[in-house]
This record gives structure tokens, sequence and C-alpha cells, in this order.
């Protein structure tokens, strides 16, 4: 720690706790939507001290709003005070994408990172949505899950599967959904009108009647919804990567990486090269989809197994621009895909190995030969 990070850690541990969070402790500002304060769920920032710089907790919602006395789903929340001691009276919320990827998992990222800038002058606040991460307790396949535990946990490995001990929708999905109905869970309430409207309640509830909305992927769409289900309070918006309300998105969201894939199909087509080294390459990739599927390539390489989802989603991540970037992959790929049509991995290996893996290269590694294109 620095210095100045030292001094302001021993000023919050003298200091005595926001008075406002007292409110939050009796239930909230706001009697319809309750406020129940907890220890924080996930990690922290160093410099935050539960109780005096941030406060966690659930917000009780109904799961209806045409029914306010009907089920109720606790919403997580984690509320960071500004680093002033006069704060703008607006907050900022975090609204995260998915949908249900949840923004919890690392409460000091959302402090700290995505709204450290702004936690200068405001208070800023996130919460998991309904269904998404520590927000899904009332809809959770607790049996199903139990009685598929060991599939599921290997499938989320990568594991081959035991037998007996399969996974598939039959399996899984279909009971889950069964078991959700049987819950007495309102299943369609769980929609993107009332993610808005918990948005405002949340808000309500700990205490902002104004506030700023910052919203990313899923919660871009969320914050248009906002503007249309529920506007009361919102002072402004901060949209990143928007898609306006009427374009199907879940429809059309593989078009880009379809699109990308043909260029690539095209642009091999036009090169002479290209074109007799891998005649006919659009279709050669479509085969390879089912190929991969029945005949995965095993781990026992020293890589992973490459199935046809592991494949693409490499493919995949080639318009992705973020720490997980495929870069440079577009001019391997038709060589890819005619070695792994054959069960061969050496270029992905090398490429995964040389791009993807974060190991240390020791320097035999350095003075390896380098696949061409």
């Amino acid at each position: 720690m620095t210095p100045e990070q030292i001094i302001a850690a021993i000023g919050l541990l003298v200091s005595e706790p926001d008075p406002a969070f007292d409110t939050l402790r009796d239930g909230g500002f706001d009697a319809r939507y309750p406020v129940s304060v907890e220890a924080c769920p996930e990690t922290t920032s160093p410099l935050d001290i539960e109780g005096h710089t941030l406060i966690c907790g659930t917000v009780s919602v109904p799961e209806n709003y045409d029914a306010p006395d009907g089920r109720r789903i606790p919403l997580e929340f984690a509320l960071g005070r500004a680093h002033t001691t006069h704060p703008f009276p607006d907050a900022v919320v975090y609204l995260h994408g998915g949908p249900a990827s949840g923004a919890l998992g690392s409460i000091a990222a959302m402090t700290d990172v995505i709204l450290g800038s702004h936690r200068a002058h405001r208070d800023v606040v996130s919460f998991d949505q309904r269904a998404a991460m520590l927000s899904s307790t009332t809809v959770r396949c607790r049996g199903v899950m139990a009685e598929n535990i060991v599939g599921l946990v290997r499938s989320g490995a990568g594991k081959p599967a035991i037998e007996g001990e399969e996974v598939s929708d039959e399996t899984v999905f279909g009971p889950c959904i069964e078991e959700l109905y049987a819950s007495e869970a309102d299943l369609p309430a769980y929609n993107t009108a009332n993610n808005a409207r918990d948005v405002r309640a949340v808000m309500s509830a700990l205490g902002y009647p104004e506030y700023n909305i910052f919203g990313i992927s899923y919660g871009t769409r969320l914050a248009l919804e906002v503007l249309r289900t529920a506007p009361e309070g919102v002072r402004a918006v901060i949209i990143d990567g928007v898609a306006p309300t009427g374009v199907k998105l879940y429809d059309d969201l593989f078009g880009p990486h379809a699109d990308a894939l043909e260029a690539m199909f095209d642009q091999c087509a036009a090169q002479p090269a290209c074109a007799e080294a891998y005649p006919d390459l659009r279709q050669k990739t479509v085969d390879l989809g089912g190929k991969l599927t029945e005949t995965p390539i095993p781990a026992a390489r020293g890589q992973i197994e490459i199935d046809a989802t592991r494949f693409y989603n490499l493919i995949n991540q080639r318009t992705h621009h973020s720490a997980l970037w495929a870069r440079e992959l577009t001019a391997y790929l038709p060589r890819m895909i005619y070695e792994l049509s054959d069960g061969n991995a050496a270029t992905l290996d090398w490429y995964l190995d040389t791009h993807i893996d974060p190991r240390a290269k020791e320097p035999a590694d350095l003075l390896g030969r380098v696949p061409s294109a």
C-alpha cells in the first residue's frame, strides 16, 4: 500500500459508520421494497470497510409487480459511498450484462474499476438482476441439480461423461422447468420489463429518488427499458454498446460471426494459392462441425479436447475486442480446418500454445518452428 492508502485506511478505521446506513439496517427508505443488510458475499476493495464505506444486502421486490402482495424476490446489492464528504445526491447504478451473468462476483471490480471514477463524487450501486447469480434463489432447480450433479460438474469442466451420468436437455432442462413451476415460480415474470422495474425499486429502497445509470452489454438493453417502463428518477444514462430495442438481438446474435466466416471463405476463394490449397472451404467447415461432434480430438496431446463447440467458440472470439480476443487467427483457419478434418490438431495446438495459453515460455519454445499460413 502507498502512504496515502495507509492514511486513508486508518482514517476509515477510526471513522464513524455512515448514518445513512442505519436507515438501511432498519429496513430501507421505501417500505414497499424492504432492505435486509447482510455481509458482503464476495471480494471488496481493501480500502473499503463494511458498514463504514460499503454495505451489502438484499432488496425484496415483487416477483410480479401487478401482484405486489404475492411472491417476492430478494435482489442482492452492494452500495459503495462516494470518496468525498460532500457527494452529489444522485448515485450511479451499474447494470450488468448477460442477461443473468451477475455483477457481485467481485464487488471491488464494480466499486473501484468499472465505477471507480464516478465514485470520486457519487455513491455507486450494483445488484444482481432477477434470476442472475446471487439473485437467483427463487429460480434454482435444486432437485434436478442434485440428481445430475456429477454429469453437470464433469460437463462444466470439459470432462467426458461417465456412463449413466450423462446430462442433456431431456435430463436437465425439461425437469428443471417442471420443478420451477411446481415451486410456484412465475417464470414469465422474469423478463426485461420487470428487470427495469427492479432498477427503480432498488434505487428507491436505497434512498435515491434521483439516480444515474451505467449499462453494458445486456445492461444497455435494460437501460433503454428503464427509460420506457420505469423512467421515474432517472437523471442520466450511460449506454456502453447499445442495440436498439427494436432489434431482435438474440435472434441475430450469431450474425456477425457468420458474416466473418463468409468473408473468409470468399477471400480464400479469390486468392489462387489459398483456393488451390484449400478448395471448397465453406463445405469443409460445415462438415467439420459434424466430425468434431461425433469424434472430438482427445486431450491426450497435452492440450484441451477439441470438439465442435470449442473450435467454433475460438473462431467466434475473433470478433470479441477483449483480453480473450483471438488475435491473428484468421490467417491459420483454412489450414486448421483441413487438418482438423483429418483428425490433426498440429496448427491449432501451436496457436493455442502461442496466443491463448498464458504459461511462461521456455527458451526451447522460442526456437520452435512457427507454421506458415
